[in-house]
Parts: C-alpha cells; structure tokens; sequence
C-alpha cells in the first residue's frame, strides 16, 4: 500500500510525495494519530487547469493525542494504538520513513509543554493525565530521534 501510493503521487507529479508522506508517517506517530487511514489524505489541485497535484496540508486529527487513553494505560506505558494507512501498528509505520533530512529533533524542544497548556485549558482533564500524555510523547520523540540517528541523520545528545 505504501509503495503503491507513493507511485500514484509519482504518476500525478506530486513533488516531494515520499518527503511529505513520510513527514505525515512522523507527525501521526508523535500525535499518536490513529485515524488516519487511506480516505484521510488529501490532494490538492488547481480549480482552473485542473492540474497540479500537490499534498494537502494534514488535517483530521481528532483521534491524536491519546484522546482514547486511560491515565494508568499512560503511566504504565501499556497504551497501544493501531495505525491505518500501511501497517498495522505505528512502529512499522514509523519503519517505513526513508527521508529524515527535514527532521529537527530541537524543533520539538517545547512541544510537551504546549501539549500540556492546551489540555491544561479542558477543566475536565485531570493533572496525572496531562502529565502520562508528556511522559509519553517524550517517549515517541526519543523513538523517532533514535531512527533519525540510526539513519544518520542526527547525532544522538538526548
């Protein structure tokens, strides 16, 4: 399936497909994205010539972030999800990235604490959650730095 669809994007004259795909495969697996399946991508063409395909910005991420998680399937490190698109489960779909060159682990440098203020704003969400919810992206980050060094692309200093 994913070969099949970078070829598509290929034959569309998507440019850059692998690249976006595989920054697409990152982003989902450090949300913790599990809705994204093969009616979940967009393309983007131009109205007029009706040509042009590029890849639509992401979108439809309403089942990331451990929004169907326990607090204790976080903290026990035990919360497992499925991924759609290509593999079943998100470390062989993280298995399937070629291109880290664009991959800036210090970009991430703040994300667990803006994942915590925006759940911080929900009354309903609790402080053990929110705290499972950092542990465990700083688990998903520290998956994807340790790829991008095997591949060579960073120099591991986390």
């Amino acid at each position: 399936m994913h070969r099949g669809y970078l070829k598509a994007l290929e034959k569309l004259g998507v440019q850059n497909g692998g690249r976006l795909i595989d920054k697409t495969i990152i982003v989902d697996f450090l949300m913790a994205n599990f809705d994204r399946h093969t009616h979940n991508f967009g393309l983007i063409r131009d109205a007029e010539e009706l040509d042009g395909c590029r890849i639509a910005p992401l979108f439809d991420h309403g089942c990331g972030f451990y929004s169907r998680a326990t607090t204790t399937e976080l903290e026990q490190g035990c919360y497992l999800w499925e991924s759609h698109p290509f593999r079943e489960y998100p470390s062989q779909q993280l298995a399937l990235v070629e291109d880290f060159n664009w991959y800036d682990p210090s970009a991430l440098g703040d994300f667990e604490d803006i994942i915590a203020e925006v759940y911080g704003e929900n009354p309903e969400t609790n402080e053990r959650f929110i705290a499972a919810v950092q542990k465990q992206t700083r688990a998903q980050i520290a998956t994807a730095n340790a790829l991008a060094a095997e591949r060579g692309i960073i120099v591991p200093d986390w």
